[in-house]
């Protein structure tokens, strides 16, 4: 890069740094990503791409300048990685290259890349541990029982492994203890507490778990089915948004046109209006949530099961209809179009939707 050229850049950054200090939302954030990145400033892009990822998850512009500062920052790591797999396979080197996929937001290729990692190193700790951790995150995040069990298998076995790391026998008891099973938390903690005997965390929740009364039974996922269902009762009675629901109306009331719209509808994913706005009156908004429920339900049950997490974004096309539908905080929004359209005009305006409207009003 030439001196002018340069400076250009520097200036550029000043400007993007100044915009998301005033107004931050996608647009800024991904500009500023794109200005370290053209002055070779990767740890910073870095830093702001893992803050983007965690605010804007939903956003494409996010998600587009993330893919550019991923490529920048890990090609050349992953194309070593892949290069030492194929030709002298190690546990480590499976380890490392699943935890960049990990923090790039590649699940699913960090699960395929452990499962085939325990295959042939099945005494390896780090991949179990990497397994583990997705799904405790899934479950903090989704609420699925399934992954909890998954989890805590998965941090068992790498105890077993290696019970000499504390972080896990902790993380392990604090869990057990979240799910009512004193007894399994106390032998966790225990062991946890002979590496560091002076933690003053570990000591507490010992203690909370040597008060409790023994769990009924050791049937792990009744006990995450029932943790789940208190957390789930818990939340019916309070909608978690960024926003209040006066701002999701005043956002729907002032929507653009649409010209192959019929209806978008903000709902919980149990049911309840929280928004909507018409583009053409010839479809009975009523039916349109009771037929988003029942379909937002049947997608996000159907991810589940194919262990690739709850549904975040999907389009449905049919004969004459096509159903674009997203996860936004607690809430699931809908959109119905003319399917004769095409699915790009409806997916840009939903774009569009996320990054200037719903992110923008936090």
């Amino acid at each position: 890069m030439g001196f002018w050229a340069r400076w250009r850049a520097k200036r550029a950054l000043k400007r993007a740094a100044r915009n998301v200090k005033k107004n931050p939302n996608p647009t800024n954030a991904a500009a500023l990503i794109d200005a370290y990145l053209n002055l070779g400033m990767l740890e910073e892009a870095y830093t702001v791409g893992k803050q983007a990822m965690e605010l804007y998850p939903l956003s494409a512009t996010v998600n587009s300048a993330l893919r550019r500062m991923f490529r920048a920052k890990y090609d050349e790591q992953v194309r070593s990685l892949r290069d030492k797999i194929r030709v002298q396979p190690s546990p480590t080197a499976y380890a490392m290259l699943a935890e960049i996929y990990n923090e790039m937001g590649e699940t699913e290729k960090t699960i395929e890349l452990c499962r085939e990692a325990l295959e042939k190193f099945p005494d390896y700790e780090g991949s179990y541990l990497i397994l583990g951790r997705i799904r405790y995150n899934r479950l903090l995040e989704e609420g699925c029982p399934h992954d909890g069990v998954e989890a805590v298998e998965n941090f068992e076995k790498a105890v077993k492994l290696n019970n000499s790391n504390y972080k896990t026998l902790l993380r392990l008891g604090a869990l057990y203890l979240e799910l009512m099973m004193p007894r399994r938390a106390v032998d966790k903690l225990k062991m946890a507490q002979m590496r560091r005997p002076d933690d003053q965390e570990i000591a507490a929740l010992l203690k909370t778990a040597q008060e409790m009364a023994p769990e009924r039974d050791d049937d792990i996922e009744q006990h995450f089915k029932e943790l789940c269902e208190r957390k789930r009762a818990a939340r019916e009675s309070e909608i978690l948004l960024r926003f209040s629901i006066e701002e999701l109306n005043n956002i729907f009331s002032h929507l653009g046109e649409l010209p192959s719209g019929y209806i978008i509808v903000a709902i919980t994913p149990d049911g309840r209006r929280l928004a909507s706005h018409t583009f053409r009156h010839i479809i009975d908004e009523q039916r349109v949530i009771l037929c988003v429920k029942s379909i937002f339900e049947s997608a996000d049950d159907a991810c589940k099961k194919m262990d690739i997490g709850g549904l975040r974004r999907a389009v449905f096309v049919g004969a004459t209809i096509q159903l674009h539908m997203f996860r936004f905080d607690d809430m699931v929004v809908a959109l119905l179009a003319d399917a004769k359209a095409g699915t790009k005009a409806v997916s840009e305006y939903i774009d569009a939707l996320i990054d200037k409207e719903l992110y923008a009003t936090t």
